[in-house]
C-alpha cells in the first residue's frame, strides 16, 4: 500500500516537474539568446556578402551585420501595420550578386549605401505582404532573394536586458518548482496524502491499517475512480485517499468550477466525509462520478446524501448532532428486517 501512496504522490508531482522543466528550458534559451547578442555586438560587424545571401538557410539571427548595397529601391508595399500601431517601411537592397529585404521604423534616404542592423527570419505577414509581392513584380529576383530581412538599426539592447531578467525569473521559478516537487515526493510521510491518514492514529497504526487495506484491495470492486473493499473506500491514482466505510456520514456531489469567470466545467466532484473529519474527493466526468456516487451510497446507505446550506451549517457548528442523526438512521436500518 505504501507503493500506492508513493505512486500517487509521484503522479501528482509530475505536472509541476514538467512545468519546472519547461521554465528552466525557456530560461536556458533566453540565456543563449542574450549571450549570442552580447557576443555579436561586442565583435566587429558581419559583412553581408553574396555568399551569405546565397545560403538557403543562413545561420540566423545575426545581431550585428553591415550591408553595402549598390542600389536601393522602396517596395510597392511601403508599410505593414502590426497590432494597429507599428508601421515599418520596407526596401530592397541590391548587391552585385544578390538582393536583401530591409525594414526600418522610419523612412530612410535611398541614396545611402551602407546600413547596419540585425539579420533575422521574416515574419509570416512580411512573407505574404512584402516578399511575395516583390517577387511577383520581379520574378528574376527569386534565385537571389533569401527569406531573411535586415532590421535597420538592430535590436535594442534594452529588449535583451529584459529578456535576461525574465529568463532568470523563470529559471529560478522552474528550479524551485522541481526541487519542491521532488522533495515532497521523496518525503511521503510529510505529504498531505499521508498526513490525512494521521486521523486514524500513530504512524505504526497507519502502516498496520495500510497493510490491511492492501490485503483487501485485490478483491475490491472498482467503480468510477473509487475502489470499494469489504471495509474501505480507496482512491489511488494521481490522487490518494482512504476512508473506512463504517465512518462515512455524508456524501454529496459538487460541480467543479473553472478558473476563468468562475464558470463551471464538464467535471463533477463526488465528496465523502467521515466522522473523523476526513474528506475523500473524486473528480471526473459525469458518468464516472455517477458510478462513484452509486458505489458510495451502496457502501454507506445510512449516510446523509446531498449538499445543502443546512447540512453544511449543521456539520460545521453541531457536528455531534449531525453524526448522531446518521448513527440513529444506521441503527434503525439494522433493526429493520429485510424485505422478502
Amino acid at each position: 500500500m505504501i507503493k500506492l501512496i508513493r505512486r500517487a504522490i509521484v503522479r501528482s508531482a509530475l505536472p509541476r516537474v514538467i512545468v519546472g522543466i519547461v521554465c528552466v528550458s525557456g530560461a536556458l534559451l533566453a540565456t543563449q539568446s542574450v549571450r549570442a547578442f552580447r557576443t555579436a555586438t561586442a565583435s566587429a560587424p558581419v559583412e553581408i556578402t553574396a555568399s551569405l545571401l546565397a545560403q538557403v538557410s543562413p545561420p540566423l539571427p545575426l545581431y550585428n551585420v553591415r550591408a553595402h548595397a549598390r542600389r536601393v529601391f522602396a517596395t510597392e508595399i511601403m508599410t505593414v501595420v502590426a497590432n494597429g500601431s507599428t508601421v515599418n517601411h520596407y526596401y530592397v537592397l541590391i548587391f552585385d550578386d544578390g538582393l536583401l529585404l530591409m525594414s526600418s521604423e522610419d523612412p530612410i534616404d535611398t541614396a545611402q549605401r551602407t546600413w547596419s542592423g540585425s539579420l533575422v527570419p521574416m515574419e509570416p505577414v512580411e512573407l505574404s505582404d512584402v516578399y511575395a509581392p516583390v517577387l511577383r513584380g520581379n520574378p528574376e529576383f527569386e534565385t537571389r532573394f533569401p527569406r531573411a530581412i535586415l532590421r535597420a538599426g538592430g535590436l535594442a539592447s534594452e529588449n535583451f536586458d529584459t529578456l535576461g531578467v525574465v529568463g532568470l525569473i523563470f529559471g529560478v521559478y522552474g528550479l524551485v518548482l522541481i526541487l519542491i516537487s521532488t522533495w515532497r515526493a521523496s518525503q511521503f510521510k510529510l505529504h498531505p496524502y499521508y498526513r490525512a491518514l494521521k486521523r486514524f492514529g500513530s504512524d505504526a497504526e497507519v502502516l498496520t491499517l495500510l497493510e490491511q487495506v492492501e490485503a483487501e484491495l485485490p478483491s475490491g470492486k472498482r467503480a468510477g475512480r473509487l475502489t470499494v473493499t469489504d471495509n474501505w473506500v480507496v482512491l489511488a491514482d494521481s490522487v490518494f485517499g482512504l476512508m473506512r466505510k463504517d465512518d462515512i456520514v455524508w456524501i454529496y456531489e459538487a460541480r467543479e468550477r473553472g478558473i476563468v469567470y468562475a464558470t463551471t466545467v464538464g467535471r463533477v466532484q463526488v465528496i465523502a466525509v467521515d466522522r473523523l473529519g476526513g474528506k475523500l474527493t473524486a473528480k471526473g466526468s459525469k458518468s464516472l462520478m455517477f458510478e462513484d456516487m452509486s458505489a458510495l451510497q451502496d457502501a454507506a446507505p445510512w449516510a446523509t446524501v446531498g449538499f445543502s446550506t443546512t447540512n453544511r451549517m449543521l456539520w460545521e457548528s453541531q457536528r455531534d448532532t449531525f453524526i448522531a442523526r446518521v448513527d440513529a438512521r444506521r441503527a434503525a436500518r439494522s433493526q429493520t428486517p429485510p424485505q422478502s
